[in-house]
Parts: C-alpha cells; sequence; structure tokens
C-alpha cells in the first residue's frame, strides 16, 4: 500500500516526512506569514518588534508589564488599583465586569456579587439591593454638599447659612436655559452637572417658594 499525504491525500510524502513537498511548501509558507505577522509588539502604543513569537510584548514593554505600570491584558493603558485584577486598566476591567454581568443576567444570578439568586423583580440580589441604595444616597449626599459649598453656601436672597445642606436650592436664572432639574439629576454625569449649576443661584427653601409664587400674599 502506497503512503499519501496526511494533508492532500493525493501526493506522494517526502522522505522522513508525512506530507509533499506542496503542502511542506504551503506550511512553510503559512508559517513565514504567521511569524510576520506576530513580530509587531500588541501595544499600539509601541513601534517595537517583538524579541520572540510567542511573546506579547517587545522587551521595553514586558518590563513595564512586569513591572505593573501598563495593562497586562491590553499594554497601552496604566493598571488600576483594583484588588480583584490588580495588573488590569479601567478600560479591561470594565469589558470583564461587562461579560460577567451578562451571564450572570442568563443565569439569574446576582449582578454585583455574582453569589446568589437575584430577586425576581431585579437583577442584584436583597443584600446587595440595600447596599446600593446607601451607596447612592451617600453619593448624593457628597454631590449636592460640593455643589452647595461651590456657590458660597449661603442663600444669596436672605443670606441664611446653615451646615444642613438640604435646605438649599438651585435656582435658574432663565427658565429657557434650563435643561433638566438639578434635584433629580444628582448621580448624572458630573460634567453635565456643573455645566447646569453655573446656571443656577443658590438660595434657601423659603426664598425659592418665594421666587416661584409670582408675588402672591395671601391675607
Amino acid at each position: 500500500m502506497v503512503n499519501r499525504c496526511r494533508k492532500c491525500s493525493s501526493g506522494i510524502p517526502e522522505v522522513g516526512f508525512n506530507n509533499c513537498r506542496a503542502c511542506l511548501d504551503y506550511f512553510k509558507e503559512y508559517r513565514s506569514k504567521r511569524k510576520d505577522k506576530q513580530v509587531k509588539c500588541n501595544n499600539t502604543n509601541c513601534s517595537n518588534l517583538r524579541d520572540t513569537i510567542k511573546s506579547r510584548y517587545c522587551l521595553a514593554c514586558r518590563k513595564l508589564v512586569k513591572a505593573k505600570e501598563l495593562c497586562s491584558k491590553c499594554g497601552i493603558n496604566t493598571k488600576t488599583g483594583d484588588a480583584s485584577c490588580s495588573n488590569w486598566c479601567k478600560q479591561c476591567l470594565a469589558a470583564r465586569r461587562r461579560g460577567e454581568r451578562a451571564v450572570a443576567r442568563g443565569t439569574g444570578t446576582c449582578t454585583l456579587c455574582f453569589k446568589v439568586p437575584a430577586l425576581s423583580s431585579r437583577s442584584f440580589c436583597g443584600d446587595c439591593a440595600k447596599k446600593k441604595s446607601l451607596d447612592t444616597v451617600e453619593k448624593r449626599v457628597r454631590i449636592k454638599k460640593f455643589l452647595v459649598e461651590s456657590l458660597g453656601g449661603k442663600c444669596q436672597r436672605c443670606g441664611f447659612e446653615t451646615p444642613y445642606y438640604d435646605v438649599f436650592d438651585f435656582h435658574h436664572l432663565d427658565p429657557d436655559k434650563k435643561d433638566f432639574d438639578i434635584a433629580k439629576r444628582l448621580t448624572w454625569n458630573f460634567e453635565k452637572l456643573l455645566a447646569e449649576v453655573k446656571k443656577c443661584i443658590l438660595i434657601c427653601a423659603n426664598c425659592h417658594r418665594i421666587e416661584h409664587s409670582g408675588n402672591k400674599k395671601y391675607k
């Protein structure tokens, strides 16, 4: 029985090989193209070449990754200080978490702790829902305090000043330029929030009610 090439099953194998000459030439050309394709450093901001085919980065970038100055996933951005994956950048870590949340939604698991089943009406469990609610409240208080202090920390109508920032409101000087209600959008994009605050003055709740009463006086 005549041996045949393992790839094309038609040619006669070369001495010491399992493939014919045509297939061996094809493999050689394929390896050379693959080698040329992989010699560039995986870091798009770097123009150096890889020192080995198996390495993902050049020698300089590999030292930076090893020193934890570059992300070990993409080799482009600086690493984040997250304890769960300290060698990855924020972009790679966010992509990883998006994938984990997608898997958790498909299996009905909490998308925050990934440990217990989620509530029927939500994508997270009861404990994580409470923690998320408390974190949101703390974030709103922190942002409200910063915005109040940035506008002087006292009413610009009557001069009332107090450390209880909930008594202050943001009054738009020109209602036509108002894009949204600041009190309802404290957790929105911070840059948009600052741009909207610049259109306002800080007044207390009493002065704000008087401002919108149309100067109506009741007997």
